[in-house]
């Protein structure tokens, strides 16, 4: 008795959080990286690739149609050797083996967020389903790690999660001056 009360105290956040690191069996072999001369990729983020992402399905369609372009040119293959990451989104890179030209594949769009800021579409749903629901950066860095997903940092989150609170803020005080104007009318 007295040694498993031991084990669960052992067990705490961080440890938690530690297995979860861990690659899971059904994870692939990690692909190694290489440089990338590509302005759009920062050269220090571009690390190993592994685990698993989320992508919008209209860049994918995009990013299918380059790459069979650049290879019906050039007869070449076309190889994923990169990743820069912002969040839940990445921009990942493919470089071909013949010529050396690098293709960009951005995972996710930026569209305008809450104070007019360009923001990863993904990073915005993901913290915005976390407000409506009644978690947090640790709530949704729990369930995307065991799919083996990178998420945005805490402190990426809280300024995601302090924008949007200012924009359904603003809206609500919209609608409480459309609601007064009614009331005051009718």
């Amino acid at each position: 008795m007295g040694n498993q009360k031991n084990q669960r105290a052992t067990y705490s956040k961080h440890n938690r959080h530690a297995y979860r690191k861990k690659k899971l069996p059904w994870e692939k072999k990690k692909l190694k990286s290489q440089t990338v001369n590509n302005p759009i990729l920062d050269k220090e983020k571009i690390g190993s690739l592994e685990g698993s992402r989320i992508i919008n399905l209209d860049q994918l369609q995009l990013y299918t149609e380059n790459i069979s372009k650049h290879a019906s040119q050039y007869s070449g293959s076309v190889v994923l050797n990169g990743e820069s990451r912002d969040g839940l989104a990445s921009i990942l890179s493919a470089k071909c083996t013949t010529c050396s030209h690098v293709i960009a594949f951005p995972t996710s769009t930026k569209v305008k967020g809450p104070r007019g800021y360009k923001r990863w579409q993904c990073n915005l749903a993901a913290v915005w389903g976390q407000m409506v629901t009644g978690g947090g950066h640790s709530n949704l860095e729990e369930s995307m790690s065991i799919v083996g997903v990178p998420v945005m940092t805490n402190a990426s989150f809280v300024q995601t999660e302090r924008a949007i609170g200012e924009a359904w803020k603003q809206k609500l005080l919209e609608s409480m001056a459309e609601a007064g104007r009614r009331e005051t009318i009718g």
